[in-house]
């Protein structure tokens, strides 16, 4: 795929919204935040390959459009059960994070708590991936086994991982290895679900330097994840500086 491919996607939805909003609420409730993600996976991931093979003789984009993206959405609902699931079959999140936080590093009781506590609040994609990439069962410290099991691609699967390790630093308020605009965009974004606007405006910078800080974030988070693959959430997250 091309850069001409992802704009007709883009110009599709810019015209056609409306049945984009008619697939969401059709297979919904979608919270407002799932919602603008499954658009824009569907964007990225699925309509730029599937207009390439659209034919206008066969029929109107509209009804295509609908079929195409509501069967993504279902496809993305089925892919909530299968975590919902995972989630079921691990061990609770008690004895995981207990006995990964104990590796090479002392904590406290508090401490344990208060980090199991943070995981429980976790989106479940995020705390299911969490817990399995930082768990004992063969999809630990493994990207590709990772995307293998809950159907993701190798990309999606390292990105969650990130993003799930950056928001629970901020649930956490450990800053670690975080400048401090660094850490103050993953708490707006990611903890409190500020639009890139709305912290753009409160941190009086621009949409474009937001975009970049939380890049930078999740770049130091994978630095930090590869560099101790054998360490806990809390040793990846915590008060290590950065090079």
């Amino acid at each position: 795929m091309n850069t001409d491919d992802h704009e007709a996607a883009w110009s599709a939805y810019l015209e056609h919204q409306d049945v984009f909003a008619a697939v969401l609420r059709a297979t919904g409730p979608w919270q407002i935040n799932d919602g603008v993600d499954l658009v824009h996976d569907f964007l990225v991931e699925r309509l730029p390959q599937a207009l390439v093979s659209y034919d206008p003789q066969r029929g109107p984009i509209r009804p295509w459009l609908y079929t195409v993206f509501i069967r993504y959405a279902k496809r993305r609902l089925s892919e909530q059960v299968a975590l919902r699931e995972r989630l079921l079959s691990l061990e609770s999140v008690g004895e995981v994070v207990t006995g990964q936080l104990d590796q090479g590093e002392t904590l406290t009781a508090e401490q344990r708590q208060r980090v199991q506590d943070a995981l429980r609040q976790l989106p479940d994609d995020l705390r299911a991936i969490l817990l399995t990439y930082f768990g004992n069962g063969p999809e630990a410290g493994s990207i590709r086994t990772l995307a293998r099991q809950f159907k993701w691609s190798r990309h999606r699967a390292g990105q969650t991982v990130l993003v799930a390790l950056a928001t629970l630093a901020a649930q956490l308020e450990e800053q670690g290895i975080l400048t401090d605009e660094e850490f103050a965009v993953c708490r707006a974004h990611f903890v409190h679900g500020e639009t890139w606007e709305e912290v753009a405006v409160r941190l009086r910078k621009t949409q474009h330097q937001i975009r970049t800080l939380l890049k930078r974030a999740l770049h130091k988070f994978g630095i930090a994840r590869e560099e101790r693959l054998d360490a806990s959430i809390h040793q990846v997250i915590g008060s290590h500086k950065t090079r």
